[in-house]
């Protein structure tokens, strides 16, 4: 048996596909939980037991069991097969209807299930592929039935549904296909090691072997287009150990080129993933304007940094566009009269001299306040005191 499993979040469109299925005569139910057998009915019994789980976004667990064209199945026993997968995969509580279809040469069923049971409990999805494959080898051994390899075993990986939709849009073979048909036109040339990886770097395939400490070789891996795969997702004859066997390989014999074809391999990944940091970095310029920043971080970027701004603590980045000229020559005279007018304030210090207007921020402020004719020295408190807040006498009321 091959079984494909998906969850999704529209049982009422597979219900509806189901349903044509059997109006044209190619489809009928083998087994059903809901009390009727009638399209809205059915979505009016799962949307009440959906209510106990209402955050559940994908709830519809939709399998696809084939048999091979040679098995002959009763309804009966093709519903036993199914109710037994439902209940192993823990859908032991919960709402689900099995169709049988006529429609293709090789006898299958399609179960619809509710993720979410009776009481409110939701059936996991974790390795749930990887169970599906098992229970269906145990159903086939329990049964009778032709045994499927498992998959993990088969000598070539069947094309996946996206790759099949993929090569459908695109006109173009996947990676993986691309990889399986250059290692298998490889091996059947009987290639010695050398000559294997020769062949397979003339179709732009790069090979890595995976060493052990001691220099022998526990496992390969193929790359196409920047693309890695492991052997083992290819299928069991592009595992190494059935490279091997095909390839003649003696590990001292076979030393040079082993190391050769790891080295231009690992070359390559490299340079792939100093292209894609390069390309993902161009977006960020090296002159580009920076009102305030670390010294050593500006320079890093630029190369220099002005001599004005420096002594003033402010950084910028010019030297390109008339913007940024504009910027650095505004931020220079803004270093330069704060240089001055900090000397200034220190020579008066020294010579015990008020410090004037300069040295003060808010210069308009403190000139209405003690006169523009007047240093700090001689504030008028007089006019300081009619600036504060008169108090409210006790008593008085307005």
């Amino acid at each position: 048996m091959i079984g494909i499993i998906m969850k999704s979040k529209n049982f009422g469109v597979s219900l509806r596909y189901h349903w044509h299925k059997m109006e044209q005569g190619q489809a009928r139910v083998l087994a059903s939980t809901f009390a009727y057998a009638h399209q809205k009915l059915i979505q009016k019994e799962l949307k009440f037991v959906r209510l106990l789980r209402p955050n559940r976004h994908k709830f519809l667990f939709n399998a696809s069991i084939s048999f091979p064209k040679n098995e002959k199945l009763q309804d009966d026993q093709m519903a036993m097969i199914a109710k037994e997968y439902l209940s192993r995969m823990g859908f032991t509580h919960h709402q689900y209807i099995v169709f049988r279809h006529f429609d293709t040469e090789h006898p299958h069923l399609h179960i619809m299930a509710n993720i979410v049971g009776y009481d409110g409990s939701a059936v996991s999805h974790e390795n749930d592929y990887q169970r599906s494959e098992k229970i269906l080898r145990d159903l086939e051994k329990q049964h009778g039935l032709s045994p499927v390899i498992d998959s993990r075993l088969a000598q070539e990986r069947a094309m996946t549904k996206s790759e099949f939709e993929l090569m459908n849009r695109t006109g173009q073979p996947s990676v993986k296909m691309c990889l399986q048909v250059s290692i298998k036109a490889a091996l059947e040339r009987e290639p010695s090691t050398a000559h294997f990886i020769s062949f397979l770097a003339d179709q732009g395939v790069d090979v890595l072997f995976h060493q052990t400490e001691d220099g022998s070789i526990s496992g390969i891996s193929y790359s196409y287009e920047g693309r890695p795969f492991a052997g083992a997702r290819l299928g069991s004859i592009y595992k190494w150990p059935s490279i091997k066997k095909n390839i003649g390989y003696e590990q001292e014999r076979d030393r040079t080129a082993i190391h050769e074809a790891n080295l231009r391999t690992r070359a390559g990944q490299a340079s792939r993933a100093a292209r894609s940091e390069s390309s993902g970095n161009q977006g960020i310029g090296t002159n580009q304007k920076i009102a305030a920043g670390h010294p050593a971080i500006v320079h890093q970027v630029t190369g220099e940094l002005p001599d004005e701004v420096g002594k003033a603590g402010r950084y910028t980045v010019t030297k390109s566009g008339s913007a940024g000229n504009e910027g650095g020559e505004y931020l220079s005279t803004v270093a330069n009269d704060r240089q001055r007018r900090g000397a200034s304030v220190e020579n008066q210090r020294q010579s015990g001299q008020p410090v004037g207007d300069q040295a003060l921020p808010d210069r308009g402020v403190n000139r209405d306040l003690r006169g523009a004719d007047h240093s700090a020295a001689r504030m008028d408190k007089k006019a300081l005191k009619d600036h504060a807040p008169r108090k409210r006498r006790k008593g008085l009321s307005m």
